[in-house]
């Protein structure tokens, strides 16, 4: 198996147990063309069908890592970027933090921290908020680490980001 077999599986599953998708959408949002053929790797893989896995999870017994440590970073990423600080909130090691955040979300934390960050900035920029602003609200010192930061992971600057979202959202007349 590839690596990218095993992501699209992890992925699938986390689709067929946390959505309320069909398990025809979640065959298709993960790139198969056949439904079919998704049930049989997915049988294969796992030794259930997707709607016997959606069926079995249990609840209960639910791992609530994930929701916490994407809550954390959620409520927490505008002023805290410390390692630090998360392995503390999650009562572990930053060690222990970074091998169950890579085990089970396929990421380390500092990506999730960055991604969140990115999402956050880019609705504000969307909303028309001064790049300033934009910078002092997700805790950057500078307005030209935040520019640098948001160039760095998207390749253009927020300046660029707006005016292409404005163009987009304009109707022709």
């Amino acid at each position: 198996r590839t690596m990218l077999d095993s992501k699209r599986l992890v992925e699938s599953k986390k689709e067929v147990v946390f959505s309320d998708k069909s398990i025809q959408e979640v065959s298709y949002d993960m790139g198969f063309k056949d439904p079919a053929y998704f049930n049989r790797v997915f049988k294969k893989r796992t030794g259930y069908s997707p709607t016997q896995f959606r069926e079995n999870f249990d609840y209960e017994r639910k791992d609530h890592f994930v929701e916490d440590i994407i809550q954390l970073v959620r409520d927490h990423h505008g002023h805290e970027r410390s390692l630090a600080f998360y392995a503390d909130k999650m009562n572990l090691s930053i060690k222990a933090l970074e091998k169950k955040t890579k085990d089970r979300m396929n990421e380390s934390l500092g990506r999730l921290i960055r991604n969140e960050i990115l999402n956050t900035s880019k609705k504000l920029l969307v909303e028309d908020i001064p790049i300033k602003e934009v910078s002092i609200q997700l805790g950057f010192e500078e307005p030209n680490h935040f520019s640098t930061f948001f160039k760095h992971q998207t390749g253009i600057n927020p300046s660029q980001f707006r005016k292409e979202k404005v163009q987009e959202n304009t109707p022709f007349l």
